[in-house]
């Protein structure tokens, strides 16, 4: 299981004396896979009238002229609020800020740390994999050079890489839970605004192994 990935930022469209509008990419959702026995299963079935719940998070798209969305949630099972995993989803581009082309200056993401998944304490001897979800790198421009930082990575991608300075929007992640590129603007080359690339739809795969008797 992993949630979505966080959508990369819009850039807003260059001013008469802007050079840049760089925008931050999107982080990554983290992982989880488990292998719980039937009996659990079944236990925690019956507190919740045999049922249960889960949720899958849906693809983000990026941000028009503005800040990225951030990624849903994916989470398995669920007992008055409480939820048995949950895999955060990707943390959200940052909007594409006004420079001249003469500023060094560097575009920090909203957030530089790595999402951990949530898993239930009563679960923990039954963890194969915890993979973290990965940040987005800064974007950056110093005098006339510019960067849009690679997005986040998750368990199935290493998340869009790094892309120089161009009139381009962001791009999408290709990969569950990765999240979208940043978008960017170039004085004299445009005059609308960008979009930001899209975040990785969330992931959920349950698989039932009956064993011989």
């Amino acid at each position: 299981i992993c949630g979505s990935g966080g959508s990369g930022g819009g850039s807003p469209a260059p001013g008469p004396t802007t050079q840049y509008r760089i925008a931050g990419s999107g982080g990554g959702s983290p992982y989880a896979r488990l292998l719980i026995p039937g009996s659990v299963i079944l236990a925690y079935a019956a507190t919740n009238g045999g049922v249960i719940d889960y949720c899958v998070g849906a693809r983000v798209s990026g941000g028009i002229r503005v800040v990225g969305a951030d990624g849903h949630t994916s989470w398995f099972g669920r007992n008055s609020g409480n939820r048995l995993i949950q895999t955060p989803g990707g943390i959200r581009g940052s909007v594409g800020i006004p420079t001249a082309s003469s500023t060094n200056i560097v575009f920090p993401a909203l957030d530089t740390y790595a999402i951990f998944p949530y898993i239930a304490s009563s679960l923990n001897n039954y963890i194969v994999e915890r993979v973290t979800g990965g940040p987005p790198q800064e974007s950056f421009q110093v005098g006339g050079l510019g960067v849009v930082g690679k997005s986040g990575s998750s368990k199935f991608g290493a998340g869009v890489p790094q892309q120089p300075v161009s009139d381009q929007n962001g791009r999408s992640a290709d990969c569950y839970g990765e999240g979208g590129g940043g978008s960017w603007r170039i004085y004299g080359a445009s005059t609308s605004g960008g979009g930001g690339g899209d975040g990785g739809s969330g992931y959920l795969s349950l698989t039932e192994i009956l064993l011989p008797n």
